[in-house]
């Protein structure tokens, strides 16, 4: 029987594996390390490998299989911080009046993106069961994710606190009644032929929405509102960092976007943060002046 190696540096003996290997082993997934061939692993991904392969070797020092751990000897990939870009107050003005004149389910996704924070597959996986119009609240449950081999799956939350209930402002409750609105005129007009799956964000005839669709009918609103291309992501960018210049506690922010810990929100958002210091010192000191 053929021996089965771990690719790239499998066939490297441990007690030869050298801090070289190591750093070859980086550079290679670097430029070419995908599965499917298209460009190398990102950098959490490659931090990710060197972890594991620290954590391997870790414990074949205890075994005392190898005397050193060649890992520490090597620098971990380091992590880029890609820049944010976020919509100005005056700008999300104007793609929410552009997304809401599109009268389109797409149209509606984007004001729901903006006023919520969720990721877009979060809102693909909204059901109605999730929204409950009396208490003017929604809850996350599920996120849609559109898969090459598997089509259309549901997948739970990508952490507990992922998992959230937040309250609904009027702007997004509208865009919910319009979005019902819309689905009982298509349901009687497709007839027998509707497919009924309980979606918030759904076809003309009731099935799921391709994330790809609304990247591209998102690049058509904001291209008719005259506002520079960004990422759908980053409208959950720009309702993070709206609430933070309002001056809206972190917490409740980390809270809404269900991030695990707030930690990540004040490193996510970090450049919104000296404004808000600045803002800070000067109300203190106008408030002291006044008692003074």
């Amino acid at each position: 029987m053929q021996r089965q190696v771990i690719p790239r540096i499998g066939s490297v003996h441990l007690i030869k594996l050298r801090p070289l290997h190591v750093q070859q082993l980086y550079a290679r997934l670097r430029e070419n390390g995908r599965a499917d061939g298209r460009g190398g692993l990102a950098d959490k991904s490659l931090l990710q490998t060197h972890r594991i392969l620290a954590e391997a070797l870790k414990h074949a020092v205890g075994l005392q299989l190898v005397h050193q751990n060649v890992c520490q000897m090597v620098k971990a990939p380091q992590v880029r911080r890609k820049e944010v870009r976020t919509l100005s107050p005056d700008e999300t003005r104007i793609v929410v009046d552009a997304a809401t004149a599109d009268d389109s389910v797409y149209g509606d996704a984007i004001v729901l993106a903006i006023h919520t924070g969720m990721r877009l597959g979060e809102l693909l996986g909204l059901k109605w069961e999730d929204v409950d119009p009396d208490q003017e609240r929604l809850t996350v449950k599920r996120s849609l994710q559109h898969l090459d081999k598997d089509g259309f799956v549901f997948q739970q939350p990508k952490t507990p606190k992922s998992r959230r209930s937040m309250p609904l402002g009027p702007t997004a409750l509208e865009a919910l009644k319009r979005l019902r609105r819309r689905q009982v005129e298509e349901r009687l007009s497709v007839g027998p032929g509707y497919k009924e799956q309980g979606l918030v964000l759904a076809s003309a005839v009731g099935t799921p929405i391709s994330p790809a669709n609304v990247r591209r009918a998102f690049e058509r609103i904001l291209k008719a509102a005259g506002v520079e291309r960004l990422r759908f992501h980053d409208l959950r960018h720009t309702h993070a960092s709206l609430l933070l210049a309002r001056g809206i506690h972190p917490k409740v922010v980390s809270e809404r976007l269900g991030h695990a810990s707030i930690a990540i929100t004040l490193d996510t958002y970090s450049h919104v943060l000296p404004s808000l210091q600045e803002e800070a010192a000067r109300d203190l000191d106008a408030w002291l002046a006044e008692r003074a």
